[in-house]
């Protein structure tokens, strides 16, 4: 890492819009755990309780957005385990049934771009579904349905209490589809991953082989490309490593069934707090939450032996993913990018054709440059022939964007400032020239001055990262402290170009430290010397 303390532990301050969502996931998880534990049916209430992840996937969103969210997790959960638990008793069926729901589930998430958590947390539940007997997989699969209705209702009724007292949300992004040529790669890329994390945790013989499908899952699926899963694979190693002695501690004293309902579910609420934040530590938790479901479900008789057993499984996986990520072609990202290239042009050039352009041609153009900055990122990240065949593209990617955005300013391209925009945009692959606010940002950041951060935002700015949005100083310095300067982040600059919209740009950071690490967009609104919007979505 790169950040200005790599030895310091992260520091995790949740927002609290969390908190009521972590609730959320901590009542749904231990109710049904408590309830069977009455009646004396166990296994069904641990089984019920891997519905409450649908609470995690409407988190920070509007109304509507919020109940299309938890209601397709909560969908794709019960579906997960019914698919899971038919192919039970059959090992190596198994790993094909979950190897092709994990493509599945990355696609959706990758056309309907709901974020965080990803699909890591469904293929979980598909993965152990398949230690369920296969006898009643559909009763598995509505017994999960079940509490993921009860979830998505509640975190619904927080969204619509939220927008009754004007907290932060933010509105659902459109559905991408048909499946973009990124979207697939990433889908066979995870898809691979787990099939192959699956075929050698079966064939070692260890127990619980699907945890190593849904380590390489877990590395795979919100990014594939080598940048992001080298450090996630040994992320997953260490908190594995962390999170089985976090279980191991709580199952070494004879726990009653009522109280492990509580501790699975205050660590489904945890899951809430960090999975956003810290990857790492969301791993230890997750690892924790499921060494202790499997447990729980099925007393092992020697808890060093299983616990040997999933490290092992999880170590299968995450190099299973790596191998994965680096077996790319180059010539496959580089047609990627060229026909990304082209879609943004002929786009851009039916907008300036028509005589009276519509929203429609405007969004049109600006999702096909979205989608190339997705594609570019990524390629960013593969491993280094990878990179070196993407930079002799930069002419054309700059040449595409500057078309764009002439094309999107229309009949306003002879308003001051227009030709000179779509001339630094021809060049600012090369130049880097920050506005004062977004280098001051930066550069604050790095040197760990809170003060300074705070001054290069208008008093009533906003920043949204990932679906939270911040509001005014006070906002944004509680994520500063957080997400930002209190994880001891560090910002290297990748990609400088305006946007579409006056005052706009466009910033590709390179972040690292002890908090979230990768490479993406962030979208700066300038208002004079100050920032007055700031969007983190890729």
């Amino acid at each position: 890492m790169n950040g200005e303390h790599p030895g310091r532990l992260p520091r995790l301050r949740p927002d609290p819009a969390d908190y009521p969502v972590a609730i959320v996931a901590l009542l749904c998880t231990a109710t049904p755990v408590m309830i069977a534990a009455l009646v004396g049916d166990i296994s069904a209430g641990l089984t019920a309780s891997l519905g409450a992840f649908a609470a995690m996937y409407g988190a920070g969103r509007r109304a509507l957005g919020t109940l299309a969210a938890s209601a397709s997790a909560a969908a794709l959960l019960a579906l997960g385990v019914t698919l899971g638990a038919a192919s039970a008793g059959h090992p190596w069926l198994s790993v094909i049934v979950v190897a092709a729901f994990a493509a599945t589930v990355t696609l959706y998430f990758e056309a309907s771009q709901f974020g965080a958590p990803g699909p890591q947390l469904i293929v979980l539940a598909c993965a152990a579904g398949t230690g369920l007997p296969p006898s009643n997989a559909v009763g598995h699969g509505l017994l999960v349905l079940a509490t993921g209705v009860m979830s998505c209702l509640l975190v619904t009724a927080l969204a619509v209490w939220r927008a009754r007292t004007a907290r932060s949300a933010t509105s659902a992004d459109p559905l991408w589809w048909p499946p973009t040529p990124a979207a697939l790669l990433l889908a066979a890329r995870t898809s691979a991953g787990v099939l192959v994390a699956g075929l050698l945790a079966t064939a070692s013989g260890l127990a619980h082989p699907y945890w190593a499908m849904v380590a390489a899952a877990g590395v795979l699926g919100q990014g594939s490309y080598a940048a992001v899963t080298d450090r996630r694979a040994l992320q997953r190693i260490g908190g594995a490593i962390v999170g089985i002695l976090l279980a191991a501690v709580v199952l070494s004293f004879d726990v009653p069934t009522a109280l492990v309902g509580i501790a699975l579910g205050m660590l489904q609420g945890l899951v809430v707090l960090v999975v956003a934040r810290n990857y790492a530590v969301a791993v230890v938790i997750i690892t924790a939450y499921a060494f202790l479901l499997s447990d729980s479900a099925e007393p092992a008789s020697g808890l060093g032996e299983l616990a040997l057993a999933w490290i092992g499984q999880t170590a299968v996986g995450a190099v299973a993913a790596v191998a994965v990520a680096r077996a790319v072609w180059p010539g496959l990202i580089e047609r990627m990018v060229r026909s990304a290239v082209d879609d943004v042009r002929q786009s851009a050039t039916l907008l300036a054709a028509g005589t009276t352009p519509t929203q429609h041609d405007m969004r049109r153009v600006q999702q096909r440059l979205k989608y190339l900055d997705r594609v570019v990122e990524r390629a960013g990240g593969e491993r280094r022939g990878v990179q070196l065949t993407i930079a002799r593209l930069s002419p054309l990617i700059a040449a595409a964007r500057a078309t764009a955005v002439a094309a999107l300013h229309g009949d306003q391209a002879a308003q001051p400032g227009a030709d000179a925009l779509v001339t630094h945009e021809r060049n600012s692959m090369s130049h880097h020239t920050l506005p004062a606010p977004i280098e001051q940002f930066i550069s604050s950041t790095n040197a760990a001055d809170p003060a300074a951060f705070l001054e290069a935002f208008a008093r009533d700015a906003t920043l949204e990262d990932w679906g939270r949005v911040f509001h005014g100083q006070d906002g944004i310095a509680r994520w500063n402290s957080t997400d930002n300067i209190g994880v001891q982040a560090h910002f290297d600059l990748v990609d400088l170009r305006p946007g579409t919209a006056p005052s706009t740009w466009i910033v590709t950071l390179a972040v690292s430290g002890n908090g979230y690490n990768g490479t993406g967009p962030m979208t700066f609104v300038l208002d004079g010397d100050r920032i007055s919007s700031l969007v983190i979505s890729g």
